[in-house]
């Protein structure tokens, strides 16, 4: 017998090991086991399990073994604004045959396909590497509006994937703090939050679970009086978690804001 079980491969595994065994539950077949089997003892071993346990032991059939390691494994992914200027930063956890990144924009509001979006920039990656990077780029001198980003990520081969897309607004500073609905939600395998700060301030955003536990810290620092979108990249099964958001002025600790809102993740 087998079961449908679809396993996550966890963020920063580098090499995996995938095992299919057989196992029966069926009396009438270790019974043709144990009678036909003239080899060796293993049909015996599978009559004796079953009469146990009402199944057999476990025989390896086959095992595949992952040939490279895992490609590019981006954990982080965040935009930010001060004045006319917007900030992308992400990290990876591990890289296989990385040549870099493409840093794409687009006006966000016109209408049309891919061909709306231009690159701006490039990043060089870190090839083949199995700890954490960080990357940075800025967007410097942009025209008030709203603008989405995205990443290319170019493989050494000239194969390429997306990132998710983030969207700032540009020339029009937060007046109030406040704390978006993520989007999209429900979700899987990734979301964006977005929050916003009038006042430069000490930021803390939390994924917590419903029993209190936190499950992730995305922010836990200074950031800078602007809206900010950041996409999580969860490692943990499917249900209800909170987001919540706590932010403290810089400059007066008597300006504070805290807010929490629900998400759902499906696997």
């Amino acid at each position: 017998y087998w079961d449908e079980t679809v396993f996550a491969v966890p963020s920063g595994t580098v090499h995996y090991v995938v095992g299919l065994y057989y196992q029966t539950t069926s009396k009438e077949y270790a019974e043709f086991l144990r009678d036909e089997n003239t080899t060796n003892n293993l049909g015996n071993e599978f009559y004796t399990a079953w009469s146990a346990n009402g199944k057999s032991t476990p025989e390896l059939m086959a095992r595949v073994t992952s040939q490279h390691p895992l490609p590019v494994t981006l954990v982080s992914y965040e935009a930010s604004v001060l004045q006319s200027t917007v900030r992308l930063t992400w990290r990876t956890e591990t890289e296989q045959e990385n040549f870099g990144y493409d840093v794409e924009r687009r006006v966000v509001g016109i209408r049309g396909n891919e061909s709306d979006w231009s690159t701006i920039g490039f990043v060089a990656g870190a090839g083949t590497s199995n700890i954490p990077h960080e990357y940075a780029f800025q967007d410097e001198d942009i025209p008030p509006g709203r603008y989405a980003y995205r990443l290319k990520q170019i493989d050494r081969s000239g194969a390429f994937k997306y990132s998710y897309t983030v969207e700032v607004e540009v020339g029009s500073m937060p007046i109030a703090f406040a704390l978006d609905q993520n989007y999209p939600n429900p979700f899987n395998p990734a979301t964006t939050i977005r929050f916003s700060l009038p006042v430069r301030s000490h930021v803390r955003l939390d994924i917590v679970s419903l029993d209190g536990r936190i499950v992730e810290t995305l922010v836990d620092g200074e950031l800078s009086a602007s809206a900010h979108s950041i996409v999580w990249f969860p490692n943990v099964s499917s249900g209800l978690y909170l987001y919540r958001l706590d932010a403290v002025s810089s400059t007066d600790p008597t300006v504070r804001f805290s807010n929490s809102r629900k998400m759902v993740l499906i696997r």
